[in-house]
């Protein structure tokens, strides 16, 4: 069995930090991270009341009586019915999605708390007396304290088995709880479930009488009606341009009852003003006018695609898998989304060029795949920054005058930081993990990779543990601050605030 080898033993120290001391660097985050989760949930309890539209929206449309906790108006309320809610409860008030993620969350913690005291009482005193003498405190602690080909690491390989088969456990009884969640959202007939979008319909068949005739011939009394999709761009910019009359107007409505006088506005610089609600009334029957003229209009062009509603699950499911035309080309039938799902303007596309779009996509797709191993690479060099400074004199000359809290700022929270933003910007893939461990082991060991390439894998493998320090830093920012942040909801409380001010 294949072990850690020994590691280097003596750390650079510049300044007095210990370059590469993972202990160091998550003092700095676990800190960082303490005080913004308490500045966050301090910030959420004392607001969460006074913005109940941001912070608690569905409390404005159900009895609040029938909400546990819903009653109590002191600031830390929200904690006790938060743990105390049943999975119905969530179910009823938040729905499916919110259910599924806090049973996630709570899998978790089940995970944690059945693995911890084998990781506990085992492990990490095997790690503390593995034999290669490591001093950094995260380091002493993981298996890159084990010496290479030592029997202790037969225990690790029990754990690897033991934690898959409990995750796998965990995960099984999750998945049964979540399909009962599952089937009795089904029972509730929502009217997407029961429907399908049939795109690139041909020409010949483009209207609700001749689908619906071609449809019943498919799936004979299981259909309950057609509606083609018609081209409405016009009547929704107009429904926009009415909804944002409407808010002027009410915002000039609200300043006539505070300040008890009228707000005035000119339509260009040089003009005179005018009455903002006699204005904003007068666009609004124009547009009214417009929107009635539109509703009646026949120029509507006919779209390609059509949402096609069954009378149960069982025709719904029946059309999914079915071949409805013999030529590839036509018909292409998906599960219907939510309409605020669809780009409308999408349906207009032909059929070769989402083809093309869609060839476009996959080849932008690879390319951000390969290249987005170079800001990997980047962030990867700022937690080994000993490793460059040995190359680069001006940069060991520029650590050896810094301070000690300052490089374990830039070595434990910076990168971490980064490949956060970078996660929002790219949706998360596998190469990220992956790219980060390789990036790690080519920079310690660059020159043994050159003089034995074949050695790569083994290389590769070894890297693991060395990286641990950045991951735990990463878990840790992005548990207490990340899920924090998305606490405080601070985005759309501050275009909340903007459009107020408006």
């Amino acid at each position: 069995m294949s072990g850690i080898n020994n590691v280097n033993k003596s750390r650079p120290v510049v300044a007095g930090v210990d370059l590469n001391s993972p202990a160091q660097t998550f003092n700095v985050v676990i800190a960082l991270c303490g005080i913004i989760f308490i500045l966050a949930l301090s910030f959420f309890s004392c607001i969460r009341l006074k913005l109940r539209q941001i912070y608690s929206p569905r409390l404005l449309l159900i009895e609040r009586k029938s909400v546990p906790g819903s009653t109590s108006q002191s600031i830390f309320s929200w904690i006790g019915p938060s743990f105390k809610a049943t999975d119905q409860d969530i179910y009823a008030f938040s729905g499916l999605d919110a259910l599924v993620f806090l049973r996630f969350m709570r899998l978790v913690l089940k995970f944690a708390l059945i693995t911890l005291p084998f990781g506990m009482i085992v492990l990490l005193p095997l790690n503390v007396y593995g034999g290669n003498q490591l001093t950094d405190g995260l380091d002493k602690l993981s298996m890159s304290n084990v010496q290479s080909g030592s029997s202790l690491l037969w225990f690790h390989w029990i754990a690897v088995w033991v934690y898959s088969f409990v995750v796998l456990y965990l995960t099984f009884l999750e998945w049964k709880v979540y399909t009962t969640f599952r089937q009795n959202y089904l029972k509730k007939g929502i009217s997407k479930q029961f429907t399908v979008l049939v795109q690139n319909i041909p020409e010949k068949i483009r209207s609700n009488d001749d689908l619906k005739t071609f449809v019943d011939k498919l799936f004979p009394k299981h259909v309950e009606s057609v509606y083609m999709v018609k081209d409405l761009n016009v009547w929704s910019k107009l429904i926009e341009k009415h909804d944002s009359y409407v808010i002027k107007w009410e915002v000039a409505k609200l300043y006539l009852e505070k300040n008890n006088k009228r707000m005035t506005l000119k339509k260009y610089p040089c003009a005179k003003e005018r009455d903002a609600i006699s204005e904003y009334e007068f666009e609004l029957q124009e547009i009214q006018n417009q929107l009635a003229d539109e509703q009646f209009s026949s120029k509507h062009q006919t779209l390609p695609c059509a949402f096609i509603f069954f009378k149960s699950l069982k025709g719904q499911a029946s059309s999914l898998k079915s071949v409805w035309d013999s030529s590839p080309f036509h018909y292409h039938v998906t599960p219907a989304p939510e309409p605020k799902e669809i780009l409308w303007g999408n349906l207009a596309i032909p059929f070769w060029q989402k083809s093309l779009r869609n060839i476009v996509g996959y080849i932008f797709i690879f390319m951000l795949v390969i290249f987005w191993t170079t800001p990997i690479l980047f962030i990867s060099s700022l937690t080994k920054l000993s490793s460059i400074a040995s190359e680069l004199k001006w940069l060991d000359e520029w650590q050896a005058g810094t301070s000690t809290l300052v490089m374990n700022f830039i070595q434990g929270v910076i990168p971490v930081l980064l490949i956060a933003i970078f996660y929002i910007i790219l949706p998360y893939t596998f190469n990220t993990f992956f790219i980060y461990i390789v990036s790690g082991s080519v920079l310690q060991d660059f020159q043994k990779i050159i003089n034995s390439p074949l050695q790569l894998p083994s290389y590769l493998a070894k890297s693991l543990p060395s990286q641990a320090g950045f991951f735990l830093n990463y878990i840790t920012l992005m548990s207490f601050v990340g899920l924090a942040i998305e606490l405080t909801r601070i985005v759309p409380l501050i275009v909340f605030t903007i459009n107020i001010k408006l």
